[in-house]
């Protein structure tokens, strides 16, 4: 029941600003993370994946892919925590691998996702995905303590 009324609270703290919420934001989504961030009074990984959601709805919805901003942070999930704790990374580790590669953060976190749930087929792809597995677990056998989590 807390978590209920958490999730009401939150539901009618944005509803005054949902029509301020359209399309306009869709090439602006780190104002987009910073205008709920500022109406929602936090920071973190819910107005994070709320950003993340706007972006897959607004790309089905228009038709165009617009990448997501390197501003916006992976959000620091347990999922994510678990895998840093395994490759030894510090959360501003992720920033600077999107930097590196020139993937957003928040690409990054959808490239991981599929990678983790379903490791078998992306090792049966072999090549790259097989490397870039290799390079993320750094042991094969890490990841299946991972995968329950």
């Amino acid at each position: 029941k807390r978590l209920l009324a958490i999730k009401r609270k939150r539901l009618e703290r944005i509803q005054p600003y949902l029509s301020q919420i359209d399309f306009s934001f869709y090439p602006r989504m780190r104002d987009l993370q910073l205008f709920l961030e500022r109406i929602m009074g936090s920071k973190g990984k819910t107005i994070v994946f709320a950003v993340k959601m706007y972006g897959y709805g607004a790309r089905i919805l228009t038709g165009r892919f617009i990448p997501y901003p390197m501003e916006v942070e992976i959000p620091w999930d347990s999922r994510i925590q678990k895998l840093s704790r395994l490759l030894g990374y510090k959360k501003e580790d992720w920033q600077s691998l999107s930097q590196e590669t020139h993937i957003p953060p928040l690409h990054l976190d959808s490239i991981l996702w599929p990678i983790f749930t379903q490791k078998e087929k992306y090792e049966a792809l072999g090549g790259p995905y097989k490397e870039l597995l290799e390079v993320l677990h750094g042991l094969d056998d890490s990841l299946s303590a991972f995968g329950k989590a």
